[in-house]
């Protein structure tokens, strides 16, 4: 665990660095100055450890091997039970990095921005429990597809490198170019990352962020509804027996 922990937050780490030796000549750039590129990359891990799902793997393999029979027949619906699984595993990744971040916080206080206003941390944790439900359905849909064609790891390289181009974690998305960011905009992804992020350095205000909240929550109701029939069409022809 500890190795994927530092293999997932090594990015994070390397990018600073980069954009740090860049900035040098640089006092700001597309809206961003130092202190801000470093609490970026810094805040993004946090979301990325912390509310970042992998039950994908869970429903392919339960499906897979027929596993799924145990849990049909549970008060508790597998549905609820991968949640509460995945939660607790991201309630346990919160400790590592947040003490992370502290330790950053106390020794290069340049380098990392905390909002300035207690409405933005309350803000800031509804939208990290919204991010984790919507990363939570996404990996769903990957992992009920295992119904149809059993192994599903194409969809979820094609999900994960969508993802990673759109949601912000290798760069800001004001970086990219406007028809990158215009793709984005139709995208669910950078609600996952760069949305959140840009709440915590309150770099979004007024009706950008009210329009922004509303767009999350319709794409987390779009995703809770195509889970929603994917499960139901699934169980129709699942015969308990793996596939």
């Amino acid at each position: 665990m500890l190795i994927w922990f530092i293999a997932d937050l090594s990015p994070f780490i390397i990018f600073p660095i980069i954009w740090l030796s860049i900035y040098k000549q640089n006092t700001s750039i597309a809206g961003f100055d130092r202190t801000a590129i470093i609490t970026y990359y810094l805040i993004t891990a946090f979301i990325v450890q912390t509310c970042t799902s992998h039950v994908g793997g869970i429903f392919q393999r339960n499906i897979v091997q027929g596993k799924l029979n145990i849990h049909l027949v549970r008060p508790l619906s597998f549905i609820s039970f991968a949640f509460i699984h995945e939660f607790s595993y991201r309630l346990i990744s919160f400790f590592p990095v947040t003490v992370l971040a502290i330790i950053i916080y106390i020794f290069f206080p340049d380098y990392f921005r905390l909002p300035s206003s207690p409405f933005t941390w309350i803000l800031f944790a509804l939208v990290c429990l919204i991010v984790l439900t919507m990363s939570h359905l996404l990996e769903m849909i990957s992992g009920l597809t295992s119904f149809w064609f059993g192994e599903n790891k194409a969809l979820d390289n094609f999900i994960y490198f969508f993802y990673k181009v759109f949601s912000g974690a290798f760069a800001p998305l004001a970086f990219f170019p406007i028809v990158l960011q215009n793709i984005a905009n139709c995208l669910p992804f950078k609600y996952l990352a760069y949305f959140p992020a840009q709440i915590f350095l309150e770099q979004i205000h007024g009706y950008e962020l009210f329009y922004g909240l509303t767009l999350m929550i319709v794409w987390l109701l779009i995703l809770a509804l195509i889970v929603s029939f994917l499960w139901r069409r699934g169980l129709r022809q699942y015969d308990g027996s793996g596939i």
